[in-house]
């Protein structure tokens, strides 16, 4: 690789780098009105006067033997949901967040190690581990949803719940979502759609 291109990787690099942690802070700052605009259901299944704890410095540091290199997990989150009818039963679960800017094709997988990573942080609890995914491409056709693996009798499988920045844009209940809301993920989505506008202009 010439001085030239390194040049412009490293500066690319900074960028994405830069944008992560800008997603990293909203998504810590703003955690419950996150999962409300994103998640509905998710949000209304937690219960977040038992307190939420950050744990992804928990995973900073990948072993010798990590299969994903140096990346952290985006967000790591330990909430507490309620359940039941006659009485509240209060269960613990860890939601990993990622915030995925680049179609890429082993983004499933990705997603699936860092699933087993953070549920092998906690296996001692045995807490559950759901992954969430916020999409912020251009692409309409990268929708990741769901990994699958078999092989002679062994099958493996995982489903995501994901949303698709684009689709603020092109579908109606999402363009409705943004409307009369004082949610401040609204104004978040907004620089992001106008953003999106511009590279499919330019493109």
């Amino acid at each position: 690789m010439t001085a030239s291109k390194k040049k412009i990787a490293g500066k690319a690099k900074a960028r994405k780098n830069q944008y992560d942690s800008a997603w990293k802070k909203i998504i810590r700052e703003l955690f419950k009105y996150f999962l409300e605009f994103f998640f509905p259901d998710i949000y209304r299944a937690i219960d977040f006067s038992r307190g939420v704890i950050f744990l992804d410095k928990e995973l900073n540091e990948d072993g010798p033997d990590s299969a994903v290199g140096n990346r952290e997990a985006d967000i790591l989150v330990k909430v507490h949901l309620r359940d039941g009818v006659a009485q509240i039963v209060y269960i613990r679960i860890i939601i990993h967040i990622e915030v995925q800017g680049q179609p890429h094709k082993d983004f499933m997988e990705r997603m699936l190690i860092y699933n087993l990573r953070a549920f092998n942080a906690e296996k001692g609890e045995k807490v559950p581990v759901i992954s969430l995914a916020v999409l912020t491409d251009d692409d309409d056709n990268f929708r990741p949803t769901e990994y699958k693996s078999g092989l002679l009798g062994f099958e493996l499988r995982m489903k995501i719940p994901t949303v698709k920045i684009l689709d603020f844009k092109l579908k109606q209940e999402f363009i409705e979502r943004m409307k009369d809301t004082a949610n401040p993920m609204s104004i978040v989505v907004q620089p992001q759609l106008k953003s999106l506008e511009v590279k499919t202009r330019e493109d």
